[in-house]
């Protein structure tokens, strides 16, 4: 029987797949010369091959067919190998751009030969893809593409408003996915069961995303009671990460931890089950973290860092930078230990030295001299590694962190109440990095990230990290000051004048050039230490987010501050302030915001 709630796209192309009428006694000839008939066959092999989940067996007949389709001007066999092996490829864990690549290939041949099932067909691969990667914006208008077709098909139809149910219900638009969720009910036969079992789960996470979750407990929890027989061990995956997230929003810790762990287990490793695995992720690091159980904490944020990383189609090079940079900063900690492991040895060997002088202090002064000498010499020795092991933890943290590290073993994460958090990103990187080799891309940013630590250090404000080509700083932690605030924005200023010069250098030197945008928020935030061996100071909450936006929403050359920062500065008489009024800012709704420069 059907798998249910297994990952969208999985259910709806088994609904919506070509006749999958072939048998897998089908074989496809290698050496089979390029015909109509012939290539069908093949398709339909691929096809069955998918079904039977061997989609490294489909993909090279996929691939023979596109080449022979395209040989023979058979755009319509063309368009079904582009949706195949997209389909391939979106079943992978893995950016999401080469899907997208095939898909819109597909969608556009099908477009050209007016073909309203292949472009329904098109359009629900792409909806499910950008909800997949959470651009749920965007997957409502591939959607509501396929009602636009006028597409006969009820079922189909059916399909597009259930999938759009569940993309107001992440919107919160939840009047939306009522309507949404009655008409896609209305549209598919009661018989369905497995597509109503998805609707009723989906219905629960609706209600977790309203913020019910007591009522989204009861209808999944009715849902494994009344479908226990139906649902297959895969089938759990999606029940147990939406009971894991309402348990969490109410504060049900250990059974969010229970129902999220048992969710990771069937979704770890399965590219089908991505939405899944991210929400149990998610739900795993936060209740966690309300348990103070760092490690794990740590452990299940860096996996969702890393899935995210993997299905949002980073730039290669930004992934390789990233990770050389960390690479490297290892290799310095290792040897950094390993050189403080020697020296501690040697110390022990001197002290037990000094004892075999106690016991023959009958040779003489001057043999008791001549050991005196050799260890003060190697207690400076040691003295000045402690300086340097104590130089390179002020490198990674905050020295009132550092100190209490020190001391105590451990640092307690605190909150603040007034942090200004700055966030810049470079304009133009990804052009920038395709012109230069992966030396020049790393020394040009690191110029660039040498000159902002410098300026941080200069305002006593707070480097926290970088992500790839994107620097984030704090003013007011982990010792609040009154002129934080204002300290963050003359940072900034600062910041883009020099990327300002380094770009004029560059331009008269016919090299690649960066602009960059600044943003700044201010507000509250907790801020600790995650990890115990490969530790990182680093900051949380909403005002993190927020200052995000102020980035993304800002522009080149220019520092964009938030409403809460500008209220804080507006006094400042050297400071002059531009009132953008309000702007859409990305999760946050319309938000007002002031371009902030010097007198």
């Amino acid at each position: 029987m059907l798998t249910p709630l297994i990952l969208l796209w999985t259910f709806f192309w088994a609904l919506f797949s070509f006749p999958l009428t072939v048998c897998s006694q089908n074989k496809a000839v290698p050496d089979s010369p390029c015909t109509s008939i012939g290539i069908e066959s093949n398709l339909n092999l691929a096809i069955d091959l998918i079904n039977h989940s061997q989609q490294d067996s489909a993909a090279p007949v996929l691939r023979k067919v596109l080449r022979c389709a395209k040989s023979l001007g058979e755009k319509k066999l063309e368009a079904q190998a582009l949706l195949n092996l997209g389909i391939i490829e979106f079943r992978k864990i893995g950016p999401r751009d080469v899907p997208t690549k095939l898909f819109l290939e597909s969608l556009a041949l099908y477009t050209e030969l007016n073909d309203i099932e292949g472009i329904a067909r098109c359009n629900l691969q792409l909806g499910v893809l950008n909800f997949d990667i959470q651009n749920f914006e965007t997957a409502v208008n591939y959607f509501q593409n396929i009602l636009n077709t006028n597409t006969e098909n009820t079922r189909m139809r059916g399909v597009a408003h259930y999938l759009l149910a569940l993309s107001f219900s992440e919107l919160k638009e939840f009047e939306k996915a009522e309507k949404m969720f009655d008409l896609a009910v209305g549209e598919i036969e009661q018989s369905d069961s497995v597509f109503h079992l998805q609707i009723q789960a989906f219905k629960g996470k609706m209600y977790s995303n309203k913020g019910e979750n007591k009522k989204a407990v009861e209808i999944l929890e009715a849902v494994l009671i009344e479908q226990e027989e139906t649902i297959s061990e895969e089938g759990y995956a999606p029940i147990f990460a939406f009971l894991s997230t309402a348990h969490l929003q109410l504060h049900h810790y250990d059974k969010a931890i229970l129902f999220g762990k048992k969710a990771y287990k069937l979704s770890i490793g399965r590219g089908s089950n991505t939405v899944y695995l991210r929400e149990a992720e998610a739900s795993l690091y936060k209740a966690f973290y309300a348990k103070n159980q760092m490690d794990s904490a740590y452990f299940y944020l860096e996996a969702l860092k890393l899935l995210n990383d993997s299905v949002s189609s980073r730039q290669v090079v930004q992934r390789v930078t990233e990770m050389s940079g960390k690479y490297e900063f290892e290799q310095k900690l290792r040897t950094q230990k390993a050189h403080q492991e020697l020296k501690d040895r040697l110390a022990e060997k001197e002290i037990e030295r000094q004892k075999l002088i106690r016991n023959l202090l009958f040779l003489g002064f001057v043999l008791v001299g001549i050991f005196a000498l050799i260890f003060f010499r190697q207690r400076i020795r040691i003295s000045r590694e402690k300086d340097r092991s104590d130089n390179l933890l002020l490198n990674i943290l905050p020295e009132e962190i550092a100190q209490e590290l020190k001391e105590n073993g451990k640092a307690e994460a605190r909150n603040f109440d007034m942090v200004s958090i700055l966030f810049t990103d470079f304009k133009g990187f990804t052009e920038a990095s395709a012109k230069l080799s992966a030396g020049e891309l790393v020394s040009e940013i690191n110029i660039c990230f040498e000159a902002f630590d410098s300026i941080v250090e200069k305002y006593n404000i707070e480097k926290i990290k970088t992500i790839g080509d994107a620097y984030m700083a704090a003013g007011g932690l982990p010792v609040p000051t009154p002129r934080s605030a204002k300290n963050t924005v003359m940072a900034a200023l600062e910041m883009q004048a020099f990327v300002a010069k380094r770009k004029a250098k560059n331009i008269t030197k016919g090299k690649p050039s960066f602009d960059m945008r600044v943003g700044i928020h201010t507000g509250p935030v907790v801020a600790g230490i995650v990890g115990v061996k490969k530790f990182q100071y680093d900051i949380w909450g909403d005002t993190v987010n927020t200052a995000s936006r102020m980035e993304s929403s800002g522009e080149v050359g220019k520092v964009n501050i938030s409403e809460a920062t500008y209220e804080l500065l507006k006094d400042e008489p050297d400071l002059a302030f531009e009132s953008r009024g309000k702007i859409e800012a990305k999760g946050k709704g319309e938000m007002e915001m002031w371009f902030v420069q010097k007198y």
